[in-house]
């Protein structure tokens, strides 16, 4: 994995891993916390109260939402450290597109401007970044291709100099003896 990859990777598991303690708790910063109380039961109250508990019967408390989408966030931003092999990294990637596409229909759902919508959109789009940077360097193209047919050890490369300068040795004598008969 290139350095690029690792940097972004890094800073985006610290800022999910930050953000997902903020909402489980207190400890890191009260103001937060309490911002992310008030938002997620403004959220269940409008939003899911409807919809949800009309056709499935079952009503989310804020409480649970909050804790789960904090958990979600801690555990894949730990996913999302370059230590962990690729595929569970870009697993935990897409699983953080999702959730940062919940949060978008969340602020929507709210009609909140676009300065609550502009932190979730700009998190997918380095989401998204990231994938493309991990794509992109699994394809390795070689710098040379060599012709079909064609062996490239270092004994044949020897040898077909070497019978280059017999060849050149033998134009040159074969030249020599023209000039001598002269």
């Amino acid at each position: 994995m290139s350095l690029p990859i690792k940097v972004l990777s890094v800073t985006l598991a610290a800022y999910f891993i930050f953000i997902g303690v903020s909402k489980i708790t207190p400890k890191v910063n009260r103001g937060i916390y309490y911002n992310w109380l008030k938002a997620f039961k403004s959220f269940t109250i409008d939003t899911l109260r409807g919809p949800i508990k009309d056709q499935t019967g079952i009503l989310i408390k804020s409480k649970y939402l909050r804790r789960g989408v904090g958990c979600a966030e801690v555990i894949t931003g730990l996913f999302l450290l370059p230590v962990f092999p690729r595929i569970i990294s870009n697993l935990s990637n897409l699983i953080l597109i999702t959730l940062m596409g919940f949060t978008l229909v969340m602020h929507f759902s709210l009609n909140k401007g676009l300065e609550y919508m502009a932190a979730p959109l700009v998190f997918i789009l380095l989401l998204i970044a990231r994938l493309i940077m991990v794509y992109q360097s699994k394809k390795v193209v070689p710098v040379y291709q060599p012709r079909p047919g064609m062996q490239y050890d270092k004994k044949e490369k020897l040898s077909d100099s070497e019978s280059e300068n017999t060849e050149q040795s033998e134009l040159d004598d074969s030249a020599g003896d023209r000039v001598k008969e002269d």
